[in-house]
């Protein structure tokens, strides 16, 4: 229908518009590799358009998929990279586009896939109505972040231990998650991740109460997940 229109020139006053929706549908359905075609010549159509941030996001979308689908590990990473650009885009230059906490989501699990938890956790930090799902994952972020040696414990700098003690308070925003919606599907992986994060603090922080109370928070967490 959109082909039709656009062809045929029914609408011109309307094009730009239908442009965008076009590129939409086309992403939802599926069609990855023409959406972007798409994406292309509309933001060098409009490169100052309204609707820039929707098409940007599509963008990223298309290219998530396609390098999930791509079995060449050059195109994947070539994709993944076009992915996290333009979402990155989209975050900085769009802050108030309505699917940005989406885009940082999906840049976030771009991220997590290549191992770089800490920047995956630092993108899911600043989603402002964060989900199930990006509490879920921020906890696994923090669960598979490097563990310090032994031997370096006992000498971990101030500055490591109060990066320890502030990410604690990810976990208590899942907590929150786990107390409201108690049937939730992802509540038993959360109370478990939960669990972990707390035993993982106590192990690396300082002895003592703190440490202890870690420790109980983590082995009720464990038996109620």
């Amino acid at each position: 229908m959109y082909d039709q229109i656009l062809t045929g020139h029914h609408l011109p006053a309307r094009e730009e518009e239908i442009r965008q929706l076009h590129l939409s549908a086309l992403n939802l359905a599926g069609a990855f590799a023409e959406s972007n075609e798409r994406c292309a010549e509309f933001e060098k159509s409009y490169p100052h358009s309204l609707l820039l941030p929707e098409v940007l996001f599509r963008r990223g979308e298309n290219n998530l998929f396609l390098a999930a689908a791509s079995t060449k590990p050059d195109e994947r990473e070539r994709l993944s990279g076009e992915a996290s650009r333009a979402y990155r885009t989209v975050i900085e230059r769009f802050p108030e586009f309505p699917g940005v906490d989406l885009a940082r989501y999906s840049l976030a699990q771009i991220h997590y896939r290549k191992g770089e938890y800490e920047k995956a956790q630092d993108i899911l930090e600043k989603i402002r109505r964060p989900t199930a799902r990006v509490n879920s994952r921020s906890c696994q972020c923090f669960w598979r972040l490097p563990d310090w040696p032994d031997s370096h414990k006992g000498l971990m700098m101030p500055w490591r231990q109060e990066k320890c003690r502030s990410n604690s308070t990810r976990p208590v925003n899942s907590w929150r998650f786990c107390s409201n919606q108690p049937d939730h599907a992802l509540v038993p992986d959360a109370l478990l991740r939960l669990g972990l994060c707390q035993q993982r603090l106590a192990a690396i922080l300082s002895s003592g109460e703190e440490q202890k109370n870690m420790l109980k928070a983590a082995r009720l967490l464990t038996t109620r997940s």
